[in-house]
């Protein structure tokens, strides 16, 4: 489960597009694949990753899989008063220092999301979002693992030209396939020096699938206009 905080952003759940802002709550549940795809500047969010110990069935709290629910639940804008109520549970549960009221704090923010959740069909509407094709969707999850597999590769097994991806890959996602794998060297630079952040930045670079410093660096320009070292990881 997500919710937006600022910014906006565009998620992907099982081949479907959908659009996030301020108030929206997105629920993945569990044999669903999702990712994000491309966000705002100052974009945020808050994550809930939920194991079937917190998630025990009760009718208060959100579904856990596919099968426990007629239709996969769609994205919804909340009241920026239940969002206000969702901020400040989480806030809470975050600074709580003990696991059972972590537990606690979680299980509130679920039950409390998932009543507005509801309670929101009849203002906000249902987001279908937009349907993407099979190759894209599968383009762009392998490209999140693996950033080097090529085009080529992935279009073969997709049956289509690399031409053909290329293009269908840009006109649905929104960023032609180099500037998404990229992306993605840059996403795994900055989970590789969050975990260690005393590996040097020609290791970390490497480690995310650039071909050297220099090419990293001329990337993380253009991206940042910092240096790499002015950015503080999380």
């Amino acid at each position: 489960m997500l919710t937006g905080i600022t910014g906006s952003a565009a998620y992907l759940v099982d081949g479907i597009v959908h659009e996030i802002r301020q108030g929206t709550v997105v629920w993945a549940l569990a044999g669903q694949q999702h990712f994000l795809l491309s966000e705002s500047p100052g974009f945020d969010m808050w994550v809930a990753l939920v194991s079937s110990r917190i998630l025990t069935g009760e009718r208060d709290m959100p579904p856990q899989r596919l099968s426990d629910v007629s239709a996969a639940p769609l994205p919804r804008v909340l009241s920026p008063e239940a969002c206000d109520q969702l901020h400040a549970i989480a806030v809470a549960q975050t600074a709580s220092i003990t696991a059972p009221t972590k537990a606690a704090g979680l299980r509130l923010w679920l039950a409390q999301a998932w009543a507005h959740w509801q309670l929101a069909e009849q203002d906000a509407g249902k987001d279908a979002g937009r349907h993407i094709h099979p190759a894209v969707t599968r383009a762009a999850h392998i490209w999140r693992q693996d950033p080097e597999k090529s085009l080529k590769e992935i279009a073969r097994d997709a049956g289509l030209s690399p031409g053909r991806l290329g293009r269908l890959f840009k006109e649905q996602i929104g960023k032609d396939v180099v500037t998404w794998r990229t992306d993605q060297k840059m996403r795994l630079f900055d989970i590789i020096r969050s975990r260690n952040p005393r590996l040097s930045l020609t290791t970390a670079a490497l480690d995310a699938g650039f071909g050297s410093y220099t090419q990293f660096y001329r990337a993380w320009l253009a991206r940042f206009g910092t240096h790499p070292n002015d950015r503080k990881f999380r």
